[in-house]
């Protein structure tokens, strides 16, 4: 990450952590219960477990460190939206990060999670996966988005939330157009990539902007919204961690030793 953007995240943590400066109840419980929520469940570590087996050959490989890691973030995230809101239906829309699906569907049991991509060979390595995991309730459609989606509008009366994660593809303002207009008004939508280019930038901008969206938080890298009605229309900056992964058998936190200056177990 260049210099100019940790000064960004690091100028978010000190500013917008925990729920500094926010007066929605709805928005700081998301906050502090979702979005800077760091308990890990045994669902993560089974996770990463399936997809280290099969990905043992790459772990020497940085940039594949900085890949599960990014998965392990953004997949807990979605982990705990689907958990704390109850989702029924939830849908991926391009899933470069094949092991994000994985901890959508296993938030879940009962949760139908659906995952579409173009790439025929990520559906069925994603699908490998899901078998490996035992999560029934995950299933892949391959296919063009604008042809899919339709699809998975036509076949769901309603779907809880939508992670858009196709930032590079040209087609991805279009299909967020195509989601919100056929969405609930209780439905969660997550964009990946809002700084990605400039025409994410733009789209970004544009989602902020949109009457409909009456709540909008920029997570940095991605965004969240919802189309609520009757909630005051407002757009949030929050700090989103791109730290460490979550280790269930490493839950510790940090404290301050005047006299060490060290780190405190608690």
């Amino acid at each position: 990450m260049p210099s100019f953007q940790k000064g960004a995240v690091l100028y978010r943590k000190l500013r917008h952590r925990k729920g500094h400066g926010v007066h929605s109840p709805f928005v700081y419980n998301l906050i502090t219960k979702v979005i800077e929520e760091k308990t890990p469940y045994y669902a993560f570590d089974k996770i990463k477990n399936v997809t280290q087996e099969s990905n043992e050959r790459k772990s020497a490989n940085n940039r594949f460190f900085a890949k599960k890691n990014r998965e392990h973030r953004y997949g807990t995230l979605l982990f705990r939206l689907i958990n704390f809101f109850k989702c029924n239906v939830v849908l991926e829309i391009g899933s470069p990060e094949e092991a994000i699906g994985l901890y959508m569907a296993s938030a879940n049991s009962e949760c139908k999670c659906i995952v579409l991509d173009e790439d025929k060979y990520l559906c069925s390595r994603i699908k490998e996966l899901a078998d490996k995991a035992d999560l029934k309730n995950l299933q892949t459609k391959c296919g063009s988005y604008s042809e899919k989606i339709h699809e998975v509008f036509e076949e769901e009366e309603k779907i809880d939330l939508i992670f858009i994660n196709i930032p590079e593809h040209d087609n991805c303002p279009d299909i967020l157009s195509k989601s919100i207009s056929n969405a609930g008004e209780n439905c969660i939508f997550v964009l990946n990539g809002i700084r990605k280019n400039q025409r994410m930038k733009k789209l970004w901008d544009n989602v902020t902007q949109n009457s409909q969206i009456t709540i909008s938080i920029d997570l940095y890298t991605s965004g969240i919204f919802f189309l609520r009605k009757n909630i005051y229309k407002q757009h949030y900056k929050t700090y989103f961690n791109h730290g460490k992964e979550q280790n269930i058998h490493k839950n510790r936190r940090q404290g301050f030793d005047f006299f060490s200056w060290g780190k405190k177990n608690f």
